[in-house]
């Protein structure tokens, strides 16, 4: 009974002692200092592990920069060919699995705005052939879809060659590559080239294959719907980057030719 007491005795005393405004001061001071040191801790942390982060991808950027620039000459002195060399001998094929591998590589090898890779490609499709076997493979990813759309609001059994539209994805994306980071030298090629007597207007290819995607002859044309397949939704969006890239800065052409297309109003 007298620890009782005692235990309640000290239970009054703390209430009381809690009731002081003085003694809840003190208490949430020490809280709100308790609370920011903890907070210093946190940020000490977060910054240490966003140091951490930094270097590590430093050093990856550093590594993919050297694989990048090891595909775009021979160093050894040997006359062997490049890989960036094999690239654009397999991008002058026709349309397959083995030149939709090469794009994906060839994408990659100038990924992250490399400057020196997106040089080396631009300067080798001054003549045109690259983009020329590109706008055949946009003609026919066009032929491809409208028969595709005509044969599905008539009523009959179609089915998309996804193969070839996920090709025909893959080089727009490798022309968009060539076009980040508002690259001057490929803007200029996507609707002339002066070694062509008759230049390749790429914009307006990737114009007639959004038309192409949209289903323009139809009623209703629509970018996006919920009849078209993952593939067909990849290339709208491959499309729409690579108009953005060829707009980007200040290349007044592109933007003329663009804003006068039909693709602001497909979007």
């Amino acid at each position: 009974r007298f620890l009782k007491f005692l235990k309640a005795l000290k239970a009054v005393r703390l209430t009381r002692l809690l009731r002081s405004e003085a003694v809840r001061e003190v208490l949430y001071n020490f809280y709100l200092f308790l609370q920011a040191a903890f907070g210093v801790v946190d940020v000490i942390q977060d910054h240490s592990s966003a140091m951490t982060r930094a270097a590590h991808l430093g050093m990856k950027r550093a590594a993919f920069r050297d694989a990048q620039a090891g595909l775009l000459e021979v160093t050894d002195g040997s006359h062997a060919q490049s890989g960036a060399q094999v690239l654009m001998l397999v991008l002058l094929t026709k349309p397959s699995g083995l030149r939709t591998a090469a794009l994906r590589l060839a994408t990659g090898v100038v990924g992250d705005a490399n400057r020196t890779a997106q040089s080396w490609f631009t300067e080798r499709l001054k003549n045109g052939e690259v983009l020329r076997v590109a706008a055949d493979e946009f003609r026919a990813t066009c032929n491809h879809l409208e028969r595709h759309h005509r044969r599905r609001r008539a009523g009959q059994n179609t089915s998309l060659d996804e193969e070839l539209l996920r090709g025909c994805a893959w080089t727009v994306k490798f022309i968009t590559g060539l076009l980040v980071g508002q690259h001057g030298p490929m803007q200029e090629l996507c609707t002339r080239q002066a070694s062509m007597m008759a230049a390749v207007n790429i914009l307006q290819e990737l114009e007639h294959l959004l038309q192409a995607l949209a289903d323009s002859t139809s009623d209703d044309p629509r970018l996006f719907s919920s009849q078209q397949s993952s593939v067909e939704k990849f290339l709208v969006v491959s499309v729409m980057e690579c108009f953005a890239a060829s707009m980007d800065g200040a290349c007044s052409a592109n933007q003329a030719f663009v804003s006068s297309s039909g693709v602001p109003d497909l979007l």
